[in-house]
């Protein structure tokens, strides 16, 4: 650090700000901005109305962290009383013990008022964080902004992750750089800064929000801190008038993100530059502003910053919970954050600040904060892999749930060999009766698979093999679109294209292949919006239609009888999960899990007009009724005697006790209709 920064006392302000504390090295402002961002954050993840951009609360936190660490690091050279060593266990003492706390408050709600499976994938996501990558993790499971992400209990985690990695980078640098002159280091870095930022740039724009949570991407943004932390004692020439306009450009700054900034923004890259550069302006401004000084250091902003920490940590665990107990109206919101205040205020009375001031080893700080915690999620993991998600240890009712709507056809081992694969799958990828004269395929997307317990079944009463040939978001169609709409699917546009390719070449090579079953979540093949341009997977409009139909004529032409499923009801959003959910959450004993039929027939309308235009010019065409199977004619079920239909989280997928059922439910509905359909011609 240069010696302005190190010898600043705060006689260096404009003399109308007071001493705000005993030591010479704290700026109050910093917690001011500190509050500000975590403010941001809270407020944007409970969905308050003008807080969109909110999220940039943690681009001007990455910016707070290179700054400050950078002057305590130089500070400490200067002096030549720094150590890596202590360093790193400063850091773990600093954060890891508010972070347990919190995460094992986490976990313990879980256990209790989550399913088996997504407790399981928590318990992952903490032995990542203990590893100091829970944003790697993450990465891998759930987009920032995706629906699934309000899923993640310790989504927020990913920021911490990508400090801690910077954290172990800038100390390293700092060393190398600590004998060359000031000026140097200063110009060094800020190269690095620029090549950070260029590669943020370009790599955003290749991956889009892949990479959102990952350090690479996010460098340059601490780097800002760390230029400006070397450079700050430059800026004392310009005098609080200039500083209070830094100030105001700052504040602006962060309110244009904060308002124009949402899901849609792709961040880092050039989306993270402006409130990099708010931060930047609201840090120097702040530190020599006069008038405009209490605007940050006002005593209710420094205590916020001060618990920013544990308020960052405890909010988004509170928000999950009530949004998990539907507790989620804005009121409910409101009492969250509220609760997420009282918490961190405790948390840093006796839990941060007691650890902070602790006095040992280094060795024992890694014994204490990261090995003995290491071992234990260790051994979580494995014994939640060895009791089956610890359902071994929860009562029968909860055990029988999570085999029905846990896992679906898609987690069965069988999958791995008969799922999902461009290639056609094995002979040994056969449902009903292995061997039997007469052949059968079932062709069609996600749709399709999650049917193959009614199609076994369907094979084992009717004396048939039924050969699955299933691939994700590929309906069943000999020629389908060479480019998908959407780029991001252009490579699964091309190995739907392949896939389907190779089953219309099996089906006309085989004659012993009787009979066609198609099933599809048929209306997704549709056009653009409002009927324009390609769909997300490449169909113009009218053109599935089409390509469908002229399927259907070619193997007829060949002698095959075509028979199709009519698909399975959409579950509406607010019945997802609704009847393991009469388990695990309070007052939910007695909720009705059925809806009205009327708002199934509304979702399943462009699948109905879809299926009526291929019998209209196919009248040769069966149609097996999948569709009704669920409802009557007022009411459809999401569980039918205890027994949850669709899987956990996934309202248009069966579960296992659905698929398991199935075949039972539409024989009852339909108890003459196979035989029609597959009478011998």
């Amino acid at each position: 650090m240069n010696s302005e920064v190190a010898q600043h006392k705060p006689g260096t302000r404009a003399p109308s700000v007071p001493l705000l504390t005993r030591s010479p090295y704290y700026f109050p402002e910093i917690d001011g901005i500190r509050a500000i961002a975590v403010l941001l954050v809270m407020f944007c993840h409970a969905r308050f109305s003008g807080f969109t951009g909110g999220f940039i609360g943690v681009d001007l936190f990455f910016v707070i962290s290179g700054y400050v660490v950078t002057l305590a690091i130089t500070r400490q050279q200067e002096a030549g009383a720094f150590s890596l060593a202590d360093f790193y266990a400063r850091r773990m003492r600093r954060l890891l013990p508010s972070l347990y706390l919190v995460a094992l408050a986490t976990l313990v709600f879980c256990l209790l008022f989550v399913f088996p499976e997504h407790t399981f994938k928590l318990i992952k996501n903490l032995g990542f964080l203990v590893l100091f990558s829970s944003n790697v993790y993450l990465s891998r499971t759930t987009g920032y902004f995706g629906v699934d992400s309000a899923k993640q209990p310790l989504l927020h985690t990913w920021s911490l992750s990508v400090e801690e990695q910077f954290y172990f980078i800038l100390p390293l640098c700092l060393v190398l750089l600590a004998r060359v002159k000031p000026r140097t280091r200063l110009l060094a870095l800020s190269a690095a800064l620029l090549l950070a930022l260029a590669y943020s740039i370009v790599h955003t724009n290749k991956v889009g929000a892949a990479g959102y949570y990952m350090l690479p991407g996010r460098l340059f943004e601490f780097l800002c801190g760390v230029v400006l932390a070397l450079g700050i004692g430059r800026l004392a020439v310009l005098g609080p008038r200039i500083a209070n306009l830094l100030v105001v450009l700052g504040m602006a700054g962060v309110a244009v993100c904060t308002l124009r900034y949402g899901a849609e923004t792709v961040m880092p890259g050039t989306g993270a530059i402006l409130p990099c550069i708010a931060a930047v302006l609201l840090i120097a401004g702040g530190r020599y502003a006069g008038a405009l000084h209490p605007v940050l250091t006002n005593r209710p902003l420094r205590y916020l910053g001060r618990i920013s920490y544990p308020l960052y940590l405890w909010h988004w665990p509170l928000i999950f919970a009530f949004n998990r107990l539907g507790w989620n109206g804005s009121a409910g919101m409101g009492l969250a954050l509220a609760v997420s205040v009282v918490l961190a205020a405790l948390t840093h009375r006796w839990i941060e600040q007691p650890w902070r001031a602790r006095s040992e080893r280094p060795r024992r700080t890694w014994l204490r904060l990261w090995l003995l915690p290491f071992l234990f999620m260790l051994g979580l993991y494995f014994l939640a892999r060895e009791t089956d998600q610890l359902t071994r240890f929860y009562p029968a009712q909860y055990r029988a749930d999570y085999v029905n709507a846990s896992q679906s056809v898609f987690e069965h081992p069988r999958a791995e060999r008969c799922w999902n694969k461009v290639e056609l799958f094995p002979a040994a990828c056969s449902l009903g009766t292995q061997g039997a004269a007469t052949k059968a395929v079932l062709w069609g997307d996600s749709h399709a698979y999650h049917q193959i317990d009614f199609l076994d079944a369907i094979g084992k009463s009717k004396n048939l093999a039924i050969h699955d040939m299933t691939f994700a978001m590929c309906g069943p169609v000999a020629n389908s679109p060479e480019r998908a709409g959407d780029g991001r699917y252009q490579r699964h546009a091309e190995e739907c294209r392949a896939h389907s390719a190779a089953v219309m070449r099996h089906i006309l090579a085989d004659p012993a292949i009787e009979f066609v079953f198609m099933a599809a979540m048929w209306d997704i093949y549709g056009g653009g919006v409002d009927g324009v341009g390609p769909g997300q997977h490449g169909y113009l409009p009218g053109q599935f239609d089409t390509e469908l139909a002229a399927t259907i004529a070619q193997l007829q032409a060949a002698g095959k009888r075509v028979i199709m499923l009519d698909d399975t009801p959409l579950l509406p959003r607010e019945l997802d999960s609704c009847a393991s959910d009469r388990l695990y959450l309070p007052g939910m004993a007695g909720r009705d899990c059925s809806y009205s039929r009327s708002i199934a027939d509304e979702k399943h309308q462009a699948t109905a007009q879809i299926l009526a235009r291929v019998v209209q010019a196919h009248p040769d065409v069966a149609m097996i009724n999948t569709y009704d199977v669920l409802c009557d004619d007022k009411r459809c079920q999401s569980e039918i005697d205890g027994v949850p239909l669709y899987k956990h989280d996934d309202l248009n997928h069966l579960g296992a006790g659905g698929s398991r059922m199935f075949y039972a439910l539409y024989m009852r509905n339909h108890p003459g209709q196979l035989d029609r359909i597959l009478e011998r011609q």
